[in-house]
């Protein structure tokens, strides 16, 4: 029970917060560098290294829509 809960809220919230293709895919990046190396410093450094390269893709002339 606890389980499905939390798998509800997850998805409403990435249904709520990511509204375009980048904003997806760095939530998956982020999702499987800590799946994979869930170390208690990968948490700040998805995030310091997640901005800019979203940045960097908005402004790139391939963004996608």
């Amino acid at each position: 029970m606890g389980v499905a809960l939390v798998a509800s809220a997850a998805k409403g919230l990435t249904r709520n917060t990511c509204k375009d293709k980048v904003a997806k895919v760095t939530n998956a990046a982020a999702a499987v560098a800590i799946l994979l190396y869930p170390a208690t410093w990968m948490f700040p450094l998805v995030i310091v290294l997640g901005a800019p390269a979203t940045l960097a893709f908005l402004r790139s002339p391939y963004r996608m829509r």
